[in-house]
């Protein structure tokens, strides 16, 4: 096989062909990814041939680089058989040297993979344990059991070295796993930073007469509030340590509960009746 076919590509390939025909053959015949190191060898040889204009042109006519066999007839090309060069090759070497640096990293330390974990806004609070599966390139389940901190914040990224890929290059340091924490959206609480904010639907019947009312939290906390006689709608109360905790720091954030005003539906016309009048006393004791 002549090195046209080697890295089969036809006489004419420019640069760009011959680079790219060299990448895959090389790919597929490293021998860290169970290829052969004598046809790699061959791919080498052949791709440093025929890049060179001066030793592409010696080939073409003679099918050889060496003076000592140009004097072969140009018909006997097909039947030049390639050889690996004498002495000691450093397959890695040759590998390098075409694929760079980044190729070298990712031998030494190999490709990291990032899954995603989503939680419960009340994992924050508690903390939680999990599994998580997820597939490498190369297809293979992998599972890991996940400790997730209490504190932990959405958008923040777990790392646990050693347990990303190791498709290519077995025996090389495997990559990382990256888990990112996704909080799912809550169906009551409204998240700022580590504080938490409710909403409390109270009648304005109870804000015009004060009331009392009950607030479960995030920390299992049962909470009873009062709301003082003649409080306006949107009226905020504060509670301390009772919204979220951060890890970096140890702290814990506030709970606030906003009052929404609403109204009740009143359709027997009698009540209606004595509301009107204890309404029209009420505004003329207060003018």
């Amino acid at each position: 096989m002549n090195f046209y076919d080697i890295l089969g590509v036809n006489r004419n390939a420019s640069d760009n062909d011959l680079k790219e025909a060299f990448k895959k053959k090389a790919m597929t015949h490293h021998p860290d990814r169970g290829g052969s190191e004598e046809q790699f060898k061959k791919v080498n040889e052949a791709y440093e041939t025929l890049k060179d204009p001066q030793k592409k042109q010696m080939y073409d006519q003679y099918g050889s680089t060496n003076p000592q066999q140009q004097h072969r007839p140009r018909q006997q090309e097909y039947h030049f058989h390639t050889r690996a060069p004498s002495g000691n090759i450093n397959v890695e070497d040759i590998f390098h040297s075409f694929f760079g640096e980044d190729m070298r990293r990712a031998q030494q330390h190999q490709q990291n993979i990032t899954i995603a974990a989503d939680i419960e806004l009340e994992d924050i609070v508690n903390g939680k344990s999990l599994t998580a599966t997820f597939r490498t390139s190369n297809g293979s389940e992998q599972t890991v059991n996940i400790d997730i901190p209490r504190g932990i914040r959405n958008g923040d990224i777990m790392n646990f070295p050693g347990m990303g890929a190791n498709d290519f290059f077995p025996g090389r340091q495997p990559g990382d796993l990256h888990v990112k924490i996704r909080v799912k959206k809550h169906a009551i609480y409204e998240v700022d930073g580590h504080n938490l904010y409710v909403n409390k639907n109270v009648s304005v019947l109870d804000l015009i007469l004060g009331t009392n009312i009950t607030v479960n939290t995030l920390h299992g906390k049962t909470l009873s509030v009062t709301v003082p006689a003649g409080a306006d709608a949107g009226t905020i109360f504060s509670i301390q340590e009772q919204g979220l905790p951060d890890h970096r720091s140890g702290q814990t954030g506030a709970l606030f509960i906003k009052i929404k005003a609403t109204t009740p539906k009143v359709d027997d016309e009698q009540l209606r009746e004595n509301i009107r009048k204890l309404n029209d006393e009420i505004n003329s004791r207060t003018k």
